[in-house]
């Protein structure tokens, strides 16, 4: 009987960890608050891993506002994660498609992701040089 409970609760308890099946690695903070905001982040980070346009666009320059706090961090940190796996090249082609509004956004969410990491001697503009480029050029000069 002892071993029926045993087992019972470890059922319960591992079936209740919330999981990513990903390249990167996402917190299960992360994934608490996108579940109870039926977010489904997980999906998107990995269509974004796979280099898919508009969760790229919903992952990097939406303001998910159920995020605040550490899970904000985090989830900057994604950002930045994302856009290391993907590359500048890739990435620039991407963010064309971006509004000025979504560029700062993005900016935002890399610069804090890099200091998430702490890379606090380290900017968007060292680290990400042609993205850097890009964003100052559409914000900036229009």
């Amino acid at each position: 009987m002892c071993n029926k409970i045993i087992a019972l609760l470890f059922v319960v308890f591992t079936s209740c960890s919330l999981k990513c099946d990903s390249k990167i690695h996402v917190d299960e903070l992360i994934l608490e608050y996108s579940k109870e905001n039926n977010f489904p982040y997980c999906k998107y980070v990995n269509n974004c891993l796979e280099g898919e346009p508009s969760s790229i666009k919903k992952m990097f320059c939406e303001n998910l506002v159920f995020f605040d706090g550490e899970s904000a961090y985090m989830h900057a940190f994604n950002v930045y994660k994302i856009t290391k796996f993907l590359g500048e090249n890739r990435v620039v082609g991407i963010m064309k498609e971006f509004s000025k509004n979504e560029l700062k956004i993005y900016f935002n969410n890399l610069q804090v992701g890099l200091e998430y990491e702490s890379l606090k001697n380290k900017n968007v503009k060292e680290t990400f040089p042609k993205i850097y480029s890009m964003i100052m050029s559409q914000t900036i000069g229009n």
